[in-house]
């Protein structure tokens, strides 16, 4: 896995953000992806992902969104914001497409499924010690999606309606690893650290 002694400053300034917004009294809901708004406030399609219910959905969101993040960006900016922008835009047309039961979305799990993916994925291309971390990582990811299918429920955060999240998460896998698939005429994902380090992101 090609990495960079780069600050993540993109991962930890979006996750600073989010702690900024929950700190804001009313933030969910003017920023939520609530669909009977969505009309005359277009913008609560991307800004759903980026508010919180409770200090539990921020702590697990929060967390796991600034740890994968930060180690995806150490491998490649363009790769981080690939990831992060299909993904936003494919779970927020999901939600308003195929959830009609879902009234309204908020949090970053489904922006860290896809995270998580996408590092295993560059992990597992990566071979040796980190293909086996990649694979391990990877199963415990899915573990973790198929006990939430079973047991209707989330493993970690909490909240009044978070029934529909196991979907989510499983669109924001396969983003996650559709996002990291080699684009044709570009240098290989190995060699996405090195190219972040000779040209400007």
């Amino acid at each position: 896995m090609v990495r960079n002694n780069r600050t993540p400053v993109i991962s930890l300034a979006l996750a600073g953000a989010t702690l900024a917004l929950f700190a804001v009294a009313g933030s969910p809901e003017v920023l939520m992806l609530d669909r009977t708004s969505l009309v005359a406030q277009p913008w609560r399609l991307l800004t759903g992902h980026w508010v919180h219910l409770s200090w539990n959905h921020l702590l697990w969101d929060g967390a796991s969104f600034a740890v994968l993040a930060s180690a995806l960006e150490r491998v490649s900016r363009r790769r981080l914001l690939a990831v992060l922008g299909l993904s936003s835009a494919v779970i927020s047309a999901a939600v308003v497409l195929a959830m009609p039961a879902v009234s309204a979305y908020a949090g970053l799990s489904g922006l860290a499924a896809a995270l998580v993916t996408a590092v295993c994925v560059n992990l597992i291309r990566s071979g040796g010690q980190d293909r086996v971390i990649g694979g391990i990582l990877g199963a415990a990811f899915i573990a973790k999606v198929v006990w939430e299918q079973v047991a209707g429920g989330v493993l970690f955060a909490t909240g009044d309606d978070m029934a529909h999240a196991t979907a989510v998460h499983w669109i924001g896998a396969l983003v996650g690893i559709l996002s990291m698939l080699p684009i044709p005429g570009r240098r290989t994902l190995a060699t996405c650290g090195s190219e972040d380090r000779t040209q400007p992101t």
